[in-house]
């Protein structure tokens, strides 16, 4: 019986038993076994790979597409060596090792010149298990990887539809509590602008609203805004309003508000939360002029590496020039802002229930807004 021309070193025997151990774990995490996608894309590199380093110089989208049975443009021997290496090829079909021979294929060609040499392919051998071991350890990193990032997302997942499932239980019971009720539809499109290096902020907004259980219009109103930017957590401004009002007869009566305000907000990680602070003039031609301070907390929690972020809020009013009637009505506001570019889309309910009136009304809200 002819001697091997290789020496079983105490090395190889190390390296086998580690390769045998990830493999274990791999096997163990069930990712192969379910992805055959995964499967299939990682025996295509290999093959594409091996191929390569003897001189084939079909890619891995032909290679891709001579498997699938599609035409390709090429040597027929070069496309029959695909056809047979994809019957053929069982060595670890579920690992690409050949991707990471090609990737050092200086040191394959030294590993084979040195057994070619010595007449023993100790050498070679350990440089192929070392590649094995280098690719066992970058697929076990890979899928390590991605479990934390899915559970991280099923956790914020979790967290943000218990928070909008809570919030949503709350403004239900405040909707039944009340005899009289009203919907109606708060739609409003907008445009930002920060100019002076980001240092103030101007907001242009156009809105709708309805009433009579979304059957009448309410109100047309324009916005203007101008903000001054401290920092990233702080900007003080001021803002005009001006509304069309609906009135019995068919008509609209024009109302006047002017404010100046505050905003206090802070991140971190995927909780961010606000605070706005306004103090409103409002006024027509025939009725007095009369103050009144608004108050929002918002907190939002973003979904993951995602663009969706729901939120919820509370919004307290007071009188200011009733010493009688300090709170007048609160707003509780539910729902998801999705930002997308420079666009951001928010879609919300929104319960009002006023403190001297059994009235409450419920809004379904949609506000757009495009920065630039």
């Amino acid at each position: 019986m002819p001697s091997p021309v290789f020496t079983i070193s105490a090395k190889a025997i190390d390296l086998v038993a580690r390769i045998a151990e990830k493999v274990g774990e791999l096997k163990g995490s069930g990712v192969y076994s379910r992805n055959l996608r995964l499967r299939k894309i990682n025996r295509l590199r290999s093959i594409q790979s091996s191929l390569a380093i003897e001189n084939n110089t079909l890619t891995l989208g032909q290679v891709t597409d001579i498997i699938e049975g599609k035409r390709v443009l090429g040597l027929p021997h070069e496309i029959q060596e695909v056809k047979s290496a994809y019957q053929a090829y069982e060595l670890f079909a579920w690992l690409p090792i050949e991707t990471v021979v090609y990737e050092n294929q200086q040191g394959y060609y030294d590993a084979l010149e040195t057994a070619q040499k010595t007449g023993n392919s100790e050498v070679f051998i350990t440089f192929m298990l070392n590649t094995m071991q280098k690719i066992c350890n970058q697929q076990i990193y890979t899928i390590k990887k991605m479990k934390k990032s899915i559970e991280k997302i099923m956790n914020s997942n979790k967290i943000a539809a218990l928070l909008f499932f809570f919030c949503f239980c709350i403004l239900a019971m405040k909707a039944g509590d009340r005899k009289e009720q009203d919907a109606g539809l708060w739609a409003s499109a907008g445009v930002s602008h920060k100019p002076f290096a980001g240092k103030w902020e101007a907001i242009y907004a156009l809105e709708y609203r309805s009433k009579e259980n979304f059957r009448e219009t309410s109100l047309w109103c324009g916005t203007v805004i101008a903000d001054y930017v401290f920092n990233p957590h702080i900007k003080v401004g001021m803002g005009y309003e001006f509304f069309m009002n609906r009135e019995a007869d068919g008509g609209y009566s024009p109302e006047h508000r002017y404010y100046p305000e505050a905003i206090f907000s802070y991140r971190t990680g995927s909780l961010s939360a606000s605070f706005r602070t306004r103090v409103m003039n409002t006024f027509t031609q025939w009725d007095e002029p009369y103050w009144e301070a608004r108050n929002r907390l918002k907190v939002g929690y973003r979904i993951g590496e995602s663009s969706l972020k729901p939120f919820v809020a509370v919004e307290p009013y007071h009188a200011l020039s009733s010493v009688a009637e300090r709170f007048t009505k609160i707003r509780y506001y539910a729902g998801c802002s999705y930002a997308f570019g420079r666009q951001t889309l928010d879609i919300y309910y929104l319960r009002e229930d006023y403190r001297t009136s059994p009235f409450g009304r419920n809004i379904l809200a949609v506000d757009y807004n495009f920065a630039f």
